[in-house]
């Protein structure tokens, strides 16, 4: 399983994410034809519909007061059921074409930024609010007149995780699950053998962070082999691990105190 998530981490590293821009002018050209590309490159069924109203930055106020931000690709279509995508990795590209393409096919879309990522409120802690965040985001998917009843969930990765974080509690209008490369929990393969596995967190860790920088200074340091990261994986202490590999303290995976007074890295949600 840590095989195949560091395969897809290694796929996501090629393309940054960015901030969801408005979906007009040439942004929106290139998402239409990149819809188009890969409508025929997979070989999808035809498109339902091409009238397909985009909107940027739904505020959905959750229950401790934090406003998460997601966007809504709304089908002209009546009676649409729901594609609801909860993801810590932007909502720009690939997501942008992603939205549409199901859109086109029937299906209403809300793709929404985790707690402390790309525009959502509050602070990013792995695995921590997923449960009550997202009960939240199926209560007001309950509360939009679009809304017809049923909803699925689909994502890779973290974006499977919180699929799973949800469905013993998001009732029977939860019809499917495209769970991909993820699993329900995640400590056994975060403490492997009972150890720390510091590649596998600070890696991904280092990914997440990757998605606020330019993409060309991206390019130059997957170029160089990230050098940033080789060295913060041998660095000593651990719990300035996460500064070395991305030049920020990061609020997902820090230091914290541990009972014999040592400084250790730590995941929030798997202690």
């Amino acid at each position: 399983m840590l095989t195949s998530m560091r395969e897809h981490h290694d796929a996501l590293r090629a393309a940054r994410p960015q901030p969801p821009p408005a979906p007009d002018g040439l942004t929106a050209v290139l998402d239409r034809l990149a819809t188009r590309v890969a409508a025929a490159v997979l070989r999808l069924p035809a498109a339902r519909t091409r009238r397909v109203t985009i909107t940027r930055n739904l505020p959905v106020r959750v229950r401790d007061g934090v406003t998460l931000r997601a966007d809504h690709y709304a089908p002209d279509l009546p009676g649409a059921p729901t594609v609801l995508i909860r993801t810590p990795y932007g909502r720009g590209w690939p997501m942008r074409p992603l939205g549409r393409l199901a859109a086109e096919r029937g299906f209403h879309v809300v793709i929404q930024s985790c707690r402390g990522t790309f525009g959502s409120g509050g602070t990013f802690a792995p695995l921590v609010h997923e449960r009550d965040d997202g009960l939240d985001t199926v209560d007001w998917l309950r509360r939009q007149r679009w809304y017809a009843g049923a909803f699925g969930m689909f994502g890779a990765s973290y974006q499977g995780f919180v699929q799973w974080a949800v469905a013993a509690e998001a009732g029977e209008e939860l019809r499917a699950m495209v769970a991909v490369v993820t699993a329900s929990a995640t400590r056994d393969s975060t403490y492997a053998g009972g150890s720390f596995a510091l590649d596998t967190v600070l890696t991904w860790a280092e990914l997440l962070q990757a998605q606020t920088v330019p993409w060309l200074a991206r390019q130059w340091e997957l170029k160089r082999g990230q050098p940033r990261l080789v060295a913060a994986l041998a660095h000593l202490p651990l719990a300035e691990a996460d500064r070395v590999a991305t030049g920020a303290v990061l609020p997902g995976v820090a230091a914290s105190p541990h009972p014999g007074r040592r400084r250790v890295l730590a995941v929030p949600g798997l202690r």
